[in-house]
């Protein structure tokens, strides 16, 4: 797996907080969080739904809007919270 270092550090150590923060400057950081988040949101849709395809569907949907929430982060609250819009 490879990292993406910034500032000494690794994409793969920060919180996703930071993370967040950083995806306006940093476009990689949202392929990070994505990873680390997709499996949860995509359980959590199929679980919804029942349906494989619509919870694929879904889960994009559901990224998209908190790429679009990240682009109000402040830094404050937690990344979790960018899913909400």
């Amino acid at each position: 797996m490879e990292t993406i270092a910034l500032n000494n550090l690794t994409f793969t150590t920060l919180t996703d907080e930071i993370l967040a923060g950083e995806v306006r400057f940093h476009p990689e950081a949202i392929a990070e969080l994505y990873r680390r988040h997709f499996q949860t949101v995509y359980r959590y849709q199929l679980g919804r739904t029942g349906n494989a395809f619509e919870a694929e569907d879904l889960t994009t949907v559901t990224f998209v809007a908190a790429l679009e929430g990240i682009q109000k982060f402040r830094g404050s609250g937690t990344f979790i919270s960018c899913f909400s819009g």
